[in-house]
């Protein structure tokens, strides 16, 4: 699938959105892009800069407490996991943190910005003349922050653990040099694209 087919496959999406017969569903934009004739798997990947951006991130939100350890006082339950390691600033929280936390917070709305001429989708910022904003809610990560080329191929894959410290594992990442991250969410996947 080249660049100008899955530009197709994101502008029938928001045509898609704008009908009125959706009976309120707000992920069929979403589905229409991960469907069988979206956008390949092999596109749902990031840059490792983006990766260290979403890493800064979630340290951030880390650092000042925004991010909450639910079950970090139930040594019973199944997704318990230790207030030593979550506490921690060089292991920190797990891949289930992250993605409820996180991910899904960013990914619940995201606003893409077309050209009204040519309908292309665009880098200009929201309110340029000639462009407006279109929201299509539940967009990966990686799409999120490809929007303008349509994805990113992934050359390189990387898997994690849920239960593994997020900090821990994205150091690791940087330490085996290329790679590609898959942070499930939603059964999509958010892919790291390094260049050599």
């Amino acid at each position: 699938m080249n660049d100008s087919e899955r530009r197709t496959v994101i502008q029938k999406a928001i045509k898609v959105l704008r009908r009125e017969t959706n009976n309120g569903d707000d992920t069929v934009g979403a589905k229409h892009i991960f469907g069988s004739n979206g956008i390949h798997p092999t596109y749902w990947g990031i840059s490792k800069q983006q990766f260290e951006v979403f890493v800064n991130e979630v340290r951030n939100c880390h650092r000042k407490g925004e991010l909450k350890n639910e079950y970090g006082n139930d040594p019973s339950h199944e997704r318990y996991y230790s207030p030593e390691v979550f506490d921690d600033v060089s292991r920190g929280l797990n891949m289930h943190h992250v993605c409820n936390q996180v991910i899904k917070m960013q990914t619940k709305d995201f606003q893409v910005t077309i050209n009204t001429k040519d309908k292309e989708i665009t880098t200009d910022p929201e309110g340029t003349e000639g462009t407006e904003t279109v929201n299509v809610p539940f967009l990966s990560y990686s799409l999120q922050r490809n929007t303008h080329s349509a994805g990113l191929l992934c050359e390189v894959f990387f898997s994690h653990a849920w239960d593994e410290p997020f900090f821990e594992a994205a150091q690791e990442s940087w330490i085996l040099g290329q790679m590609t991250v898959k942070v499930g969410i939603y059964a999509r996947y958010v892919t790291l694209r390094t260049s050599i």
